[in-house]
């Protein structure tokens, strides 16, 4: 596959670690495709052997794992922070 880049896409990216990743359901991590960066035309080409979730953007020192963007607390300590507040009267509405 060839991805066009706009100078947009890729302001923000050191291109040196341009990579392409696919969203493994399996593992359900995002996993790096080889492919290469082609500075004059502004292009990303890859291989894939199937249709999948693809995210394209700089890959860590190692190579292979997507960075961690965000936050790491889930749904449930928010949920339960909340009901928390509501039932010690820390929220007033």
């Amino acid at each position: 596959m060839i991805l066009n880049l706009s100078a947009e896409d890729i302001a923000a990216i050191n291109t040196g670690k341009l990579a392409v990743f696919y969203y493994n359901e399996s593992t359900q991590n995002f996993e790096n495709l080889a492919g290469s960066y082609d500075s004059t035309s502004n292009t990303f080409t890859f291989e894939t052997t199937h249709l999948s979730k693809f995210v394209i953007g700089e890959a860590d020192s190692v190579g292979n794992v997507l960075p961690q963007f965000g936050t790491f607390i889930d749904t449930t300590v928010l949920i339960a922070f909340g009901l928390t507040m509501i039932l010690g009267g820390g929220l007033y509405i």
